[in-house]
């Protein structure tokens, strides 16, 4: 990243933006996020509860740069209303001489009150830029893996915390929302008899699916950029 000795500074994009390259700046170290999944609602006419969407990708990569960059920053998806599935996540990108893109997470699915089920949680793309989508969602009640967000459940007491960046999905109890799966910040907490929670804002989590009933299912989290460099 330019000469030995220089001074290491670096740019945070919350929101779309361009990087201006300094003159003798031929390496950059770029951090990026997409955005989450949004959860799935829950179901009006029975005591199911939406799955938690799935958390975005996060690249983190040594990139040449030759030109100025354009940085676009996923926008939040929208979770889904009740008796509707979340939204997937859409991708963030950086481009300029080359062309990287982070993944956004899948979305969570709706109460399926016909089997018994909650919705399934959404599936993350893994850390590693370029490899395939996780799992799908989880069994309904169990555990999400690989930062898959936990399902909506049914047939279960308890409601466990939320996932934590890079972490693994949340349990879900009987009647709350799936948690979402997390990404650079954590997945969003799902609730009993209510809507889910939202992702914070640049963390690229998964929304919370909604509670039993006529819930919403949770925002998820936005995109998120950093550029470092030393000139």
């Amino acid at each position: 990243m330019g000469s030995f000795g220089g001074v290491a500074k670096s740019e945070v994009f919350t929101s779309s933006g361009t990087w201006t390259r300094p003159a003798g700046v031929d390496w950059a170290w770029i951090l990026l996020v997409a955005a989450g999944g949004s959860g799935g609602g829950g179901d009006t006419g029975t005591a199911f509860a939406g799955g938690g969407g799935g958390g975005a990708q996060v690249i983190e990569r040594l990139m040449r740069v030759t030109t100025d960059l354009t940085i676009t920053i996923a926008a939040a998806a929208t979770g889904g209303a009740a008796d509707t599935d979340g939204a997937d996540g859409s991708n963030s990108t950086i481009t300029g001489g080359c062309t990287l893109t982070a993944l956004g997470g899948k979305k969570g699915l709706l109460a399926n009150g016909a089997n018994g089920n909650g919705g399934n949680g959404g599936a993350i793309a893994y850390v590693t830029a370029g490899t395939d989508w996780g799992d799908g969602g989880a069994t309904a009640g169990e555990p999400g893996i690989n930062g898959i967000g936990g399902a909506g459940a049914v047939g279960h007491s308890a409601s466990y915390g939320h996932c934590i960046g890079y972490g693994q999905g949340g349990y879900s109890g009987g009647t709350h929302g799936g948690a979402g799966g997390g990404s650079y910040g954590d997945g969003a907490d799902g609730n009993a008899g209510a809507a889910g929670d939202a992702a914070a804002a640049n963390s690229g989590g998964g929304g919370a699916g909604g509670g039993d009933g006529a819930n919403a299912g949770g925002d998820s989290g936005s995109g998120y950029a950093e550029v470092r460099w030393i000139e």
